[in-house]
């Protein structure tokens, strides 16, 4: 147990920072916790071990106050010998690693590798629900105590920037445009500010790079619209990166931008991003000490986007530190012979914010991992994906407006590569909350939410996704394809893997709405490859056509040890429950997932005859219902509750309803 305790008569902002094999939980506080500790009040939290691998191991705990005082512990553990399951070969399509960007000359720094906490090295007996992220990203607007440094149509930003000290705005006439890369230059903070922010009487300054009329697109937390075009400030290339980082550029603040490409040549020669962070601008490539990657950087209500017919690789590059994008947009984002992205990183830190934004993109719409961290031990941690729109566009279904060579066995001789909404190989500690998932259909991958841990070059045998927390989202218009949700255990050796990963754990789906109606050919709500433990999937409510069932299993790596499937509104499907090589229903379960918690679920039918997909199959499982429809639910349309008169009311194992329990959207 570690105690952090404040004596004095003042109220701080204080966070906590655990390396080496070890991970806290558990913080409660005698004048209540929040992130800010009360005068005379403490916190009181656990700390446990948590080793890779057999043997002794040195960690260390830090406790942060605001602006960045800190003080540290030495802890020591002992680990013990751990059976790995038996890797087995993926079936999960693998993602290339990035190409890089063009050169500028870097800004040096020097830091240390960091250390994180690893994945257990043995299962628990029990399900165990995740370590909710630790840190969050401040992304309240900033306050100008410099200069204010204007620039009009014509005259240069780099300029501007260059000259911009921390504290200072450079405020950019809305409405014109800008042509030229534009770089966010390396500027250490002052000392004074470096002092006040230790002493925690102020946030680090950040130079605010900003619209003119950035005060007119609306309050914080009020989503940029297309309409808003006049009152940005736009950036544009003609076919290269648009913002770059320099290596350490840590400290920005932009708003009301529309950064963009007249780029529109559909060619797989295009390699780049629109905002590059966190990649070594003179050679290209991944950034290798922590210090390097950029910090403290923050989009608020801008306009990110491609061109209608141009191939482009990512909207932002994402392997930062504190990292922020609210009530933004970007679009247009898409490919043809390599992966593409809206938003996404993989040799980044956290924490990381995305919240209010409407993104959209060919080939991955968000992403962690893909390709390797360069940093050791490195995995991207502290996240909060929190009601954004993730959607693909109707027209990406017709062909692509220009003629080049497809170029990849992804392209699928109409489109450009598609593949998923949303994909999480490489992190931890994660809320996703509130989101809008819609319009997709197979292409790449047959799945549009993937969980799939990846040591994708071989490279990061840490490699890990951890204490996921997946609630209160609405998932629709979706289909065909195989599953709506596909995970992971555990990553193999090559010719099918990259190499061995740690494992998946403590992945939680809780109070999600998903509506699977009008996609016979979507065979799986779930679908889970062998060696997940704590996958708990409690409350959601699953709306489906009679051929769509509730579980796909395998025995890849093993069995899913801990799981817990409760409490939902689902359809029993053609199959039911099934797993590899194991009869439907009850020996499905008891092989690929021994031990599982089955109740308190509405499992509706018509339930075919044969294919074992009967409410007999389970007949091992008794605490479920199976109502002989989805109308015999009784679901409420708007609220996608059980309605006051449904028979099936109250029968979930906690008392409450089975299926939802927050109103859906």
């Amino acid at each position: 147990m570690v105690r952090i305790d404040n004596p004095s008569d003042g109220t701080f902002s204080v966070s906590y920072i655990v390396t080496g094999p070890f991970a806290a939980a558990g913080c409660t506080a005698g004048g209540g916790w929040d992130g800010m500790l009360a005068p005379h009040s403490h916190c009181d939290f656990s700390v446990v071990y948590d080793p890779l691998v057999a043997g002794s191991d040195v960690g260390s705990i830090t406790v942060v106050a605001t602006g960045g005082a800190q003080h540290s512990v030495t802890m020591t553990g002992v680990g013990v010998d751990s059976i790995p399951p038996t890797p087995v070969p993926s079936v999960v399509p693998t993602v290339g690693p990035p190409t890089p960007v063009p050169t500028v000359s870097p800004a040096p720094t020097v830091s240390p590798a960091p250390t994180v906490s690893p994945a257990p090295t043995a299962p628990p007996s029990a399900a165990q629900t995740p370590i909710p992220p630790q840190r969050f990203v401040d992304s309240t607007l900033p306050t100008v105590t410099g200069v204010e440094r204007i620039v009009s149509s014509g005259q240069s930003i780099q300029a501007a920037i260059d000259a911009a000290q921390p504290g200072d705005a450079v405020t950019i006439q809305a409405g014109a445009t800008f042509s030229g890369k534009v770089f966010l230059r390396n500027k250490p903070q002052t000392l004074m500010t470096r002092f006040l922010g230790a002493v925690g009487l102020a946030k680090p300054k950040v130079v605010w790079i900003r619209s003119s009329a950035w005060d007119m697109l609306g309050a914080p937390g009020t989503r940029v619209k297309k309409t808003d075009a006049a009152k940005l400030a736009k950036l544009t290339t003609s076919g290269e990166t648009t913002m770059i980082a320099e290596i350490g550029a840590s400290n920005y603040y932009v708003t009301g931008l529309e950064i963009t490409t007249s780029w529109s040549v559909n060619s797989p020669d295009n390699s780049w991003g629109l905002v590059t962070l966190g990649l070594d601008p003179n050679t290209g490539g991944s950034i290798t000490t922590l210090a390097g990657l950029p910090d403290n950087i923050v989009f608020d209500r801008v306009w990110i986007h491609g061109t209608v017919t141009g191939s482009n690789r990512r909207g932002i590059t994402v392997n930062t530190r504190s990292f922020a994008l609210v009530d933004s947009i970007i679009d247009e984002i898409h490919s043809m012979g390599f992966d593409s992205q809206a938003i996404g990183g993989w040799n980044a830190d956290g924490p990381i914010k995305v919240v209010n934004n409407e993104l959209s993109a060919s080939g991955e719409i968000a992403m962690w991992g893909g390709a390797d961290a360069a940093i050791a031990n490195l995995t991207p941690t502290d996240f909060e994906f929190r009601d954004n729109w993730f959607h693909w566009l109707s027209e990406w279904h017709g062909p692509v407006p220009s003629v080049g060579d497809p170029g990849s066995s992804n392209w699928n001789g109409s489109n450009w590569s598609l593949k998923n909404l949303f994909e999480m190989k490489h992190g931890k500690q994660m809320i996703i909350s509130g989101n809008l998932f819609e319009s997709w259909w197979a292409s790449g991958q047959v799945c549009p939410l993937m969980i799939t841990v990846r040591n994708q070059s071989g490279t990061n045998p840490w490699a890990t996704v951890r204490d996921l927390r997946f609630e209160k989202n609405i998932v629709r218009n979706i289909g065909p394809g195989t599953c709506m949700f596909n995970m992971f255990g555990q990553d193999s050796p090559p010719p099918s893997g990259g190499g061995t990963s740690q494992q998946t754990v403590r992945v939680q789906f809780v109070d999600n709405y998903v509506d699977m109606r009008g996609t016979p050919a979507m065979q799986y709500a779930f679908r889970i490859l062998g060696g997940t433990d704590s996958t708990w999937i409690e409350h959601n409510t699953f709306e489906m056509d009679k051929d769509s069932a509730l579980l796909g299993l395998d025995q890849g790596h093993g069995p899913n040890t801990a799981m817990i499937y409760r409490n939902n509104i689902v359809a029993m499907g053609r199959y039911g429950i099934a797993c590899s090589g194991v009869g439907p229903g009850n020996p499905s379960l008891a092989q690929c997932a021994p031990g599982v918690d089955f109740r308190g679920n509405l499992v509706y039918g018509p339930y075919p005859t044969s294919g074992g997909s009967a409410p007999s199959a389970l007949s091992n499982y008794p605490g479920n219902f199976y109502p002989a429809n989805l109308a015999a639910v009784g679901i409420d349309p708007t609220t996608h509750l059980l309605v006051p008169t449904s028979t099936w009311k109250s029968k979930a194992t906690d008392g409450l309803d089975s299926g939802l329990v927050t109103p859906s959207k």
